[in-house]
């Protein structure tokens, strides 16, 4: 009977470590978000960007100009759903659309497909470029309906702001990128979006 038990101790042993073995293999090929921005952690964004200060319930990398919102309590686990860019404190305050959507690349998932992208004139001396994208990686990290404002999981908005009036230089000079749409909201009943 002893030996029954030993046997089958063995048996149940093997059986756990290889599920464990499967387990950690398919951990490791789930695939991630491989841009540092939107979805990761904020570790991942003070790895790369280094330093921080924190300002008005938010962090600001300085040497990049990035502002990241976080709503919760700013540990390197917090997963960034809101952050924004200021181009005017830049050696380029303004910037074309082109360069926004090639900066804004590489702080998006990788698997970002676009959904829709609409001009909207704010006044006579500003438009504002919002573009909504869907991300299945978005949905597998930041998958809290809390942060999807007026959107479905993995729904996010880049919303650019365009000066463009003849006083200054013109070009965009401000890009955010944030969950779910917001802006859905703000323009209701200009016939905005679908």
């Amino acid at each position: 009977m002893k030996k029954f038990f030993i046997i089958t101790g063995i048996i149940l042993l093997l059986v756990f470590i290889t599920t464990y073995v499967i387990y950690k293999n398919h951990e490791n090929e789930v695939e991630k978000i491989d841009n540092v921005g939107l979805g990761n952690t904020l570790g991942a964004l003070r790895e790369k960007y280094g330093k921080f200060e924190y300002i008005s319930g938010s962090i600001f990398f300085k040497d990049e100009n990035i502002n990241v919102n976080t709503p919760i309590s700013f540990t390197d686990d917090d997963l960034v759903s809101n952050l924004s860019i200021s181009f005017e404190s830049t050696e380029n305050p303004f910037r074309t659309l082109e360069e926004v959507l090639e900066l804004a690349n590489t702080l998006i998932p990788q698997d970002a497909v676009k959904i829709d992208q609409k001009d909207f004139i704010v006044d006579e001396n500003y438009t504002e470029t919002i573009i909504e994208y869907k991300s299945d990686l978005l949905a597998k990290s930041i998958n809290n309906q809390e942060l999807y404002p007026n959107a479905e999981i993995g729904n996010f908005v880049l919303l650019t702001t365009k000066y463009t009036g003849d006083e200054f230089d013109v070009g965009y000079f401000h890009l955010q990128i944030i969950t779910g749409n917001p802006y859905r909201e703000k323009f209701r009943g200009y016939n905005f979006f679908k």
